[in-house]
């Protein structure tokens, strides 16, 4: 019984955490929600960056000094085999080398994974 419970309790924590990135839009608002709060290491999670190389990464975005105001989504195209899509939005950010607010519009590729969709980091 103590293992039948166990299990249960395993299918319904991973079942949650498939929740966060169940679309492409989701992996996308993941990664700069969590950007938005300098928390990279979080936002590597939405990605497809290997966990060996995410500390590494991390360290490199965070000295950019990226200050992302706001974003917003705006399209989506899922390919015709469900399992690309990108993510067209809106993206107001300043940078310690410019300081001036910097509007963007940038295509967000997405890839379909055994754990949901990520962000591509190609």
């Amino acid at each position: 019984m103590k293992k039948r419970a166990l299990t249960l309790a395993a299918i319904f924590a991973l079942s949650l955490c498939g929740c966060s990135n169940d679309s492409p839009e989701k992996a996308v608002e993941g990664f700069y929600k969590a950007s938005q709060e300098h928390d990279m290491m979080k936002a590597l999670n939405y990605t497809n960056v290997d966990e060996s190389e995410r500390e590494q990464i991390a360290e490199i975005v965070n000295t950019m000094g990226i200050d992302i105001i706001d974003y917003e989504i705006l399209n989506t195209v899922i390919d015709e085999g469900d399992t690309t899509a990108t993510v067209e939005l809106t993206l107001r950010a300043t940078s310690a080398q410019a300081p001036d607010t910097i509007e963007s519009t940038p295509q967000i590729p997405c890839l379909k994974t055994q754990s949901g969709w990520k962000v591509l980091f190609l």
